[in-house]
């Protein structure tokens, strides 16, 4: 049986930091948070208000300043990613977002749909091997880049390392 990425050093150290922008971004958007439990779940947290669900989201952190992501004119990701929080945001008839927490203190958000999954965020598409976790290994994914100047950045000073 193969280590869940999660289940590495590493793996808790990114979960951890996601951890960390899922509760700021409750504590800004004065809401509450909730993580699915199961990661075959798709999504990384939902967000709630008063007993109403508000969004959902991908959370990921990078080792990378906004000077450095400002290097290329989008930001990859798998894109089946957000396919399941768009279609997971429509189940619920909520928005979808990713967060991307950089270590210079910012956090680059993007609206990618609507509460009915509709895709608010343009983007381009390829195949291309990357590592398949953190673990290590290689995968063949289908991979969206997000145009950066979709993205509101926000900066976080406890986040800076």
């Amino acid at each position: 049986m193969s280590t869940l990425a999660t289940e590495t050093r590493v793996g808790r150290v990114w979960k951890g930091r996601e951890g960390d922008v899922i509760r700021w971004a409750a504590a800004s958007w004065k809401c509450e948070s909730l993580v699915p439990q199961n990661e075959a779940c798709g999504i990384d947290v939902i967000f709630h208000r008063d007993g109403e669900l508000g969004a959902v989201a991908e959370i990921k952190c990078r080792d990378r300043t906004l000077e450095k992501i400002h290097e290329y004119p989008t930001y990859m990701i798998e894109e089946g990613k957000l396919g399941v929080g768009m279609a997971f945001g429509q189940e619920l008839g909520v928005p979808f977002y990713l967060l991307v927490q950089l270590s210079d203190g910012h956090v680059l958000i993007w609206h990618i749909s609507d509460k009915d999954g509709r895709q608010l965020v343009p983007w381009k598409h390829d195949l291309r091997c990357v590592p398949a976790t953190h673990a290590g290994g290689r995968a063949v994914k289908e991979m969206a880049y997000l145009p950066i100047e979709n993205a509101k950045c926000q900066h976080v000073p406890e986040f800076q390392s």
